[in-house]
């Protein structure tokens, strides 16, 4: 808000003498965009937990940080920092957020909780699995996605056995919520 009061004074000073005209609806979108980002960063910490040594997560890939899959080409010290992990979650969501942008076509200010929604979910599943989707059939139809998004509960366990995830859930719950939540 004091950003905006800020931009808004210096508007009402500046643009009648020297022609500056901020879009503050622009603005506004980017800020709440930016809001929203950091709470679905915030709960991407929380479904994930935090995990300074590598691990294997309950699918089996090694994995690191808020849940950053390390491939082979990658390469960390034994341990990493706070700081690193989120960073590499940062990262990794950006990644997500580009996929839905342009698999999806949403817009981070026409349809910040959707594209967001979307990011979380191909942030835990994965780009390619996305793309080839019946969810993302749905979405470009413009069909109702809710009780498809909350099929993608499973996971093969490192014995390949089905397994349903609570936490996933969870995960889905929240996707749904923040993406009809607009």
């Amino acid at each position: 808000m004091l950003l905006f009061l800020l931009l808004f004074s210096i508007h009402n000073i500046l643009a009648p003498s020297v022609g500056i005209k901020p879009d503050v609806d622009r603005i506004l979108k980017e800020r709440e965009y930016n809001k929203l980002y950091n709470e679905v960063i915030t709960s991407l910490k929380s479904f994930e937990g935090l995990m300074l040594e590598s691990y294997s997560c309950p699918a089996g890939y090694k994995t690191i940080g808020y849940g950053h899959l390390i491939r082979p080409s990658d390469r960390f010290p034994s341990v990493i920092t706070e700081s690193a992990a989120d960073s590499l979650l940062r990262a990794d969501f950006d990644v997500s957020v580009n996929e839905v942008q342009r698999l999806a076509g949403y817009s981070q200010y026409e349809d910040p909780a959707k594209l967001l929604a979307l990011a979380h979910f191909v942030f835990n599943m994965g780009s390619v699995k996305f793309e080839r989707s019946t969810l993302l059939s749905m979405i470009k139809v413009g069909k109702p996605i809710k009780y498809e998004l909350m099929k993608w509960v499973h996971y093969r366990d490192s014995d390949s056995t089905v397994v349903v995830s609570s936490n996933l859930k969870r995960m889905r719950n929240y996707e749904v919520n923040l993406f009809y939540s607009s």
